[in-house]
């Protein structure tokens, strides 16, 4: 009967009210723990995905550049540059490739035009770079990522008559 009543008080006896505030306490800690964690990783995830697009936003532009030039160079259009913008003349015909809003905006010849929605970049500049070989324009756009702008830059370069490819492309902070 000993055994017996001993094991039974043992069944009886509960946690005291130190074990319990120490349990609590470690639970706080990791629940702590694992909800300011999840707000890391999701404000690193917003980052990258910004990050990400606007990467899509430069490529995009940089791809329509290339074409608008290549489609104005085989009209014979002469292909010039100002701060803000490209300008192809062909007579008194005039078309542009330049950044308004919130919009990348290149004329065609064919009354159409190529456009895209460029939220992230916030500046294109374009300087000409032509040389007796070479057609050449250096692009410098600018993108704004989690409120911090950084340049990307790249140059379209041709022979004289031929077609624009992009080359040294590159970001700098």
């Amino acid at each position: 009967m000993g055994l017996k009543r001993l094991s039974i008080d043992k069944m009886k006896k509960g946690f005291s009210i130190a074990e319990l505030c120490i349990v609590l306490a470690l639970v706080t800690i990791i629940s702590l723990s694992v909800v300011s964690f999840s707000s890391l990783v999701s404000a690193r995830s917003k980052m990258a995905a910004q990050r990400l697009n606007a990467i899509q936003e430069l490529t995009l532009t940089e791809s329509l550049l290339e074409d608008w030039t290549n489609a104005l160079m085989s009209y014979d259009a002469e292909i010039s540059a100002n701060s803000s913008s490209l300008v192809a003349e062909k007579g008194e015909e005039r078309y542009s490739a330049y950044k308004s809003g919130n919009k990348f905006i290149a004329s065609l010849p064919d009354g159409k035009s190529m456009s895209a929605d460029v939220e992230y970049l916030t500046k294109l500049e374009f300087e000409e770079l032509t040389n007796a070989e070479n057609e050449m324009f250096l692009c410098k756009a600018t993108y704004l990522i989690n409120e911090k702008e950084k340049e990307y830059i790249f140059c379209l370069k041709s022979h004289i008559g031929e077609t624009f490819e992009v080359v040294e492309t590159g970001e700098s902070e």
